[in-house]
């Protein structure tokens, strides 16, 4: 989870958001057996979680957005699962990362469209939730562990991740409005701890303004979700020169 391949770090995750919202990590919790389940049955190694991971953002998303109709978790996370198995075979050069998760939900969203509500946030808020937002959640005490997951697992993913919404920060200073730095977090951890550990600073910093304009553009049209992450790894990732 956010690239973290750690027991104790999962573990933490889950926590967070079971914490955050007992529906929505309940739900998420039923994402991620559901899809690991999947897994077990049709892939022989699912050691890495990463079936399960896209099961549990699912879940996370339909508890967030559907909270009174979590049972369509037993129909999204198959689907996700289905999707991520069928596209495979097109990601051979490019990590598929959430796109699975993302499709769904934009399925999900078409069919089932989601009440859009609005609320204030302060700039603490808005940071710590960047943080907790990468489960759909938001909660101090939940950002608060998902670093502390992270700092298990990968130090170097820490301090991105920390880093990382301040960038959207200086945007909501900008423009004078809100957008919580969750794609900018993937983003960083993405570039700067697994795919590009060798990329510049400068480039890591562009990726993560650029992302945070995505997700900024992306508020006025739709629910973008993970998308802004996923468009921004994959052009940074094919720009780039791998790592030695």
């Amino acid at each position: 989870m956010i690239f973290q391949n750690h027991p104790v770090t999962g573990l933490l995750f889950i926590i967070a958001v079971l914490i955050a919202s007992p529906i929505v990590g309940v739900i998420a919790l039923l994402g991620l057996i559901i899809n690991t389940a999947l897994g077990m049955k049709w892939r022989k190694d699912c050691s890495s979680g990463l079936y399960g991971f896209d099961g549990m953002l699912v879940g996370a998303m339909v508890g967030t957005f559907y909270p009174t109709k979590g049972w369509i978790v037993l129909l999204a996370a198959p689907v996700a699962f289905l999707i991520k198995i069928g596209s495979e075979k097109f990601f051979t050069r490019l990590p598929q990362l959430t796109f699975p998760f993302v499709l769904t939900s934009w399925i999900l969203f078409y069919i089932f469209p989601p009440d859009s509500g609005s609320s204030r946030f302060s700039i603490a808020e808005l940071y710590f939730h960047s943080l907790s937002q990468v489960f759909l959640v938001g909660h101090y005490l939940s950002a608060l562990l998902i670093i502390f997951g992270l700092w298990i697992s990968s130090k170097r993913a820490a301090f991105l991740a920390m880093i990382a919404p301040l960038t959207s920060l200086i945007l909501c200073l900008g423009f004078k409005t809100e957008i919580f730095g969750f794609s900018a977090v993937l983003t960083a951890v993405a570039l700067g701890d697994v795919f590009r550990k060798k990329m510049s600073p400068f480039l890591i910093l562009l990726a993560l303004l650029i992302t945070s304009l995505i997700q900024l553009g992306m508020n006025h049209l739709m629910i973008g979700l993970t998308a802004p992450f996923i468009l921004v790894t994959w052009i940074f990732l094919i720009l780039s020169k791998p790592d030695p």
